[in-house]
């Protein structure tokens, strides 16, 4: 057999991928002729295949050892070496690979590809961007650039990089699925629907794309179709427990509270860690009254994460519905010791303060409110509240003018004001509110 007949029946098995047939043919010509720089490329190819990329890094450096000048070696030995997640050696192998065929697309995006590893996205983009001025037709181009875009929260531009590319080639689904991942960030929901539905058109049954269908059915309220959607996810992947949330969510949507508790319970059968689906669950049951059941649910996941500021922020709310003030405070207190501008922990700490009747305390909890969000303006209503309660009338007072100069129509508002006017004795002042 001759080296062209060989190679011939080793492209052909490769193809087919009989690896093993490849590798024996191509050992075979090179017992007979070793200095075959595309020979040593093309079974550097092979090894990739099965995975050996120690074997097939040799390979390729023996290519370029018998010819330094081998663009093709020098871009296989780069994707290899990113496989082996040797970044910084793969950057160089691509680099040189540029500079013996600075016009070859492929390269470039090989190059892209190594950068948005390394997390170096803004010289990915200019990769992916090279790559597309070279073959508008190399549409994987436009994905990477569309999510290296995504990772720089330049999503303008992303949206339009995975346009484009559905432009060159319409049925290629990841390009829809990411494009509609984009179009759901920036609240286009409806065209999201859109792409979602296109993915799975050309991928049936891709369960990513239907549960982000889901989900965006759930956002325009449409629960009854959002739950179809999440079914149809269990029925492909039954221990699937961010589906059993979503099917969760949807039953809760539709008034179905039994069902929706036993799918959140379901989805922390198989992940006892979800927090998510605790949280769910545990407001499920608080808006049920049933307190007790969601504490034992917050408790364990507070045990289970003990460093996530967000279980116990919703440990202490269901402490504060269970009239156990003391113990909402502490948690809330370590909550804004870690997380100062946690609004909602400052919001209810003032409340706690005020129960307790330490008006002070709450007006000073209001006050880092007002500071932390100056747009939110009821905080205004409650720090007069407070400051009433306490005794400050010239602080209430400053507080009301402050909320009404922006709703000078709020009726309740200008009930409190007329209200302290009376308490003041400042009758006239009453009677024009």
């Amino acid at each position: 057999m001759t080296v062209q007949e060989a190679m011939a029946r080793a492209r052909t098995a490769f193809r087919i991928a009989d690896y093993a047939q490849a590798e024996a043919l191509v050992l075979g010509v090179l017992e007979k002729k070793k200095r075959l720089p595309e020979v040593h490329n093309f079974l550097g190819n092979v090894y990739g295949r099965m995975g050996d990329h120690a074997r097939a890094v040799h390979q390729f450096k023996l290519a370029i050892q018998l010819k330094p000048e081998y663009a093709e070696a020098y871009n296989n030995l780069g994707v290899t070496l990113k496989n082996m997640q040797q970044a910084q050696a793969a950057e160089a192998a691509f680099r040189k690979a540029l500079s013996l065929a600075p016009a070859r697309a492929d390269i470039h995006y090989n190059l892209g590809n190594v950068f948005k590893a390394m997390g170096r996205d803004p010289e990915a983009v200019g990769e992916f961007l090279r790559a597309q001025e070279l073959d508008p037709s190399f549409v994987p181009t436009y994905n990477n650039l569309g999510t290296s875009y995504e990772r720089l929260d330049r999503l303008p531009e992303a949206i339009a990089a995975y346009r484009k590319g559905l432009a060159a080639d319409f049925n290629q689904p990841t390009l829809h699925y990411n494009l509609g991942v984009a179009l759901k960030k920036t609240g286009l929901l409806a065209e999201a629907e859109a792409e979602f539905v296109q993915a799975l058109r050309v991928r049936p049954g891709w369960t990513e794309a239907m549960n982000n269908l889901g989900v965006v059915l759930q956002l325009r309220g449409r629960p009854q179709e959002a739950l179809r959607a999440f079914l149809q996810v269990l029925r492909a992947q039954p221990d699937n427990a961010q589906a059993y949330n979503n099917v969760g969510v949807a039953y809760a949507q539709l008034g179905r509270g039994a069902e929706a508790v036993q799918a959140y319970r379901e989805a922390l059968r198989r992940d006892p860690a979800y927090f998510q689906a605790v949280a769910n669950l545990a407001a499920l049951l608080e808006s049920e009254k049933r307190y007790s059941e969601a504490l034992e649910e917050l408790e364990r996941l507070t045990a289970l994460d003990p460093g996530n500021p967000e279980a116990r922020f919703r440990l202490a709310v269901c402490y504060l519905n269970l009239e156990r003030l003391e113990k909402a405070r502490t948690l809330l207190e370590q909550v804004v010791r870690e997380v100062p501008l946690h609004l909602e922990a400052l919001r209810l700490l003032a409340r706690i303060a005020r129960k307790s009747g330490r008006s002070r305390e709450a007006q000073d909890y209001y006050a880092r409110l007002v500071a932390a969000d100056p747009q939110r303006d009821e905080v205004h209503l409650d720090l007069a509240e407070a400051a009433r309660e306490g005794g400050d009338l010239d602080r209430a007072e400053a507080e009301l003018r402050a909320f009404l100069a922006k709703h000078s129509e709020d009726l309740g508002a200008r009930f409190q004001l007329g209200e302290l006017y009376q308490q003041r004795g400042r009758f006239k002042h009453a009677a024009e509110i």
